[in-house]
């Protein structure tokens, strides 16, 4: 796990850091993320919120720096690496579950290519946490289990709406499991 830990930081660190010093204007969809943010509705005439509210979130914790825009990106990238290694801890033993995070660096939604936190990138995580918590659910009956099943999948619909297809696809898993 501390291998597993020690590269998604070294990753975000250096993406965002990078990025900071060579790419100062982090794009147009960051610029409109500031400005939904600052309202906090419950969706907007293109995109879901979250993305706009957590661009508004570090905005305020951070300043409205580039930089604060790429540790966004990087942040969501490292918890879906967290994530990855959990899930596939689930199904291979700890060195394997490595070797899928590292793989992660192949995707370009892990690499320089996510230097703009959009709809895309926000739901990424979550396409990951949803179904480890099933499965967690599944394996052990808890309630809590469940519940953040449900917590990370609403996330991940605040992110992008596309991700109702992925609780359609664990709901046919579920009944056709049942």
């Amino acid at each position: 796990m501390n291998k597993v830990l020690t590269f998604a930081f070294i990753h975000a660190v250096f993406f965002a850091l990078i990025l900071s010093i060579f790419r100062q204007f982090p794009g147009v969809d960051v610029l409109e993320n500031y400005f939904w943010g600052r309202h906090f509705e419950l969706g907007y005439y293109k995109h879901p919120p979250l993305f706009a509210w957590v661009q508004e979130l570090f905005g305020m914790a951070l300043g409205v720096t580039v930089t604060s825009s790429y540790i966004i990106c990087y942040s969501f990238i490292f918890i879906t690496f967290i994530a990855v290694y959990f899930l596939a801890r689930e199904y291979v033993n700890p060195s394997k579950a490595l070797i899928a995070v590292l793989l992660l660096e192949a995707l370009s939604f892990a690499g320089i290519s996510s230097r703009t936190f959009n709809a895309n990138l926000a739901q990424i995580p979550f396409w990951v946490l949803a179904p480890l918590f099933y499965l967690y659910g599944i394996k052990t009956k808890k309630s809590i289990h469940f519940a953040l099943f449900g917590f990370f999948l609403g996330l991940g619909f605040l992110g992008k709406y596309f991700t109702l297809l992925l609780g359609f696809v664990i709901f046919i898993s579920f009944i056709s499991n049942s």
